[in-house]
């Protein structure tokens, strides 16, 4: 007897985007049901990229991948020119630069499609002058923080409650491809401070991916973080790195993001 073949991840990977977009294309939808779709969707692909940063892990004896940007040893490389030159300044590319780069990268056996790398909320990356990735790894996961940093990681096992710590968190860079992983400044002496911005694509939530594999569209509580990532988000010239919280309500939204931020013992 024939024995029954099971899709592989990059398999599912395809049939999972095949069945959101469909749903997308062609059942009709309210303004509101449908951008309900594309946070789903958006949930999805982020689920998919979790398990592909697990399956990876797995495959390398616990290591994880590189989850920088400035090489083709990390999980996506630099945006590639047609002649192979990368390229490695925060400046607008095109979306094949950017998908050779996603080729070079130590994910894509596991993904295989642009697709997953993008929310299908942001309608306006190819208008204005950010990449069309839409999601980062976070820079304690083996990323462009000093490794010396404490609660630095580079093997899974390193992870103290994988359920509580995300690897992806999307976001926007106003002046072009997203650059590097994403960072904080998680001072543990209890004042964190943002660096790099937070993307809100589905107007006050951001989608998170954890060690887990779970997924999250996690909602902001402060007025004043909201503005400064719709300022990113949707550039207008008036952004600027760095947030520092000064109300309650934006304490709370920092202290969140950094309890997930530090993923080893520290």
């Amino acid at each position: 007897m024939q024995k029954q073949m099971k899709p592989t991840l990059p398999e599912w990977i395809v049939i999972a985007l095949l069945i959101g977009w469909l749903s997308l294309l062609f059942i009709p939808l309210s303004s509101t049901a449908r951008q309900h779709s594309k946070t789903t969707l958006c949930l999805a692909n982020t689920h998919l990229l979790s398990r592909a940063w697990l399956a990876y892990a797995e495959d390398n004896d616990g290591f994880l991948c590189g989850g920088n940007t400035f090489d083709d040893e990390q999980w996506i490389g630099p945006p590639l020119r047609e002649d192979g030159f990368p390229i490695t300044t925060n400046i607008p590319v095109t979306l094949e630069e950017e998908i050779r780069g996603f080729q070079a990268g130590q994910l894509w056996p596991y993904t295989m499609t642009e697709k997953i790398y993008h929310c299908p909320a942001d309608n306006h990356w190819n208008l204005w002058n950010r990449g069309y990735r839409s999601t980062s790894i976070q820079g304690m996961m083996n990323g462009e923080v000093f490794p010396m940093n404490p609660g630095y990681v580079t093997k899974i096992s390193q992870i103290a409650f994988p359920g509580e710590k995300f690897v992806f968190v999307e976001n926007v860079d106003p002046r072009g491809w997203n650059m590097g992983s994403w960072i904080m400044n998680p001072a543990i002496a209890n004042s964190p401070r943002l660096i790099d911005p937070i993307a809100v694509f589905h107007t006050s939530t951001t989608t998170l991916g954890f060690v887990d594999g779970h997924v999250e569209s996690h909602r902001w509580l402060s007025e004043g973080l909201l503005k400064w990532a719709h300022q990113a988000t949707e550039y207008d010239g008036t952004f600027s790195f760095n947030f520092t919280p000064l109300t309650d309500k934006e304490r709370d939204d920092v202290h969140y993001l950094a309890k997930g931020y530090i993923p080893g013992p520290y």
